[in-house]
């Protein structure tokens, strides 16, 4: 049976099709802010291994030359480095000039997500496996692995 004066339609019409768009946008937009978290999260877990493997080398390296290198990377014969991520650069300090202690500092390279944390910017290490920040946020969040 027909039914008189009406007609069916089926399909989006534009309204339907805005409010998609707008919930889209809403959407990639938490999305975009937690996927950039992770990767904040991801890369300071992985400098924080870096810092842990490169003291523990400066100990091996102390072991047979009697004094720490004053490269960041003893066996690498590099005063400083960047990551393997390309997200931070390694260096090394010996306080007062003294090769008896070091401190090994990461610092996110400029143009990247971590250069704009102000809570952890640069993590630190030294040869007593002291951490610390150059940032203001708390200590046990930029060093998330304990």
């Amino acid at each position: 049976m027909k039914s008189a004066g009406r007609v069916r339609m089926s399909g989006l019409i534009f309204g339907d099709v805005l409010v998609l768009v707008a919930f889209a946008g809403i959407i990639s937009t938490f999305l975009t802010a937690a996927y950039q978290g992770f990767i904040k999260e991801n890369a300071r877990d992985n400098v924080v291994l870096e810092l842990v493997k490169v003291a523990s080398k400066q100990h091996q390296w102390r072991i047979t030359q009697s004094e720490y290198s004053s490269n960041a990377d003893p066996y690498r014969q590099e005063r400083d480095y960047t990551t393997a991520d390309g997200l931070y650069r390694i260096s090394v300090s010996n306080p007062k000039g003294l090769k008896n202690s070091f401190v090994l500092v990461a610092t996110p390279l400029v143009n990247t997500v971590l250069a704009r944390d102000a809570k952890c910017r640069s993590l630190t290490l030294d040869h007593n496996y002291r951490r610390g920040i150059t940032g203001v946020g708390p200590l046990k969040e930029c060093w998330s692995i304990q």
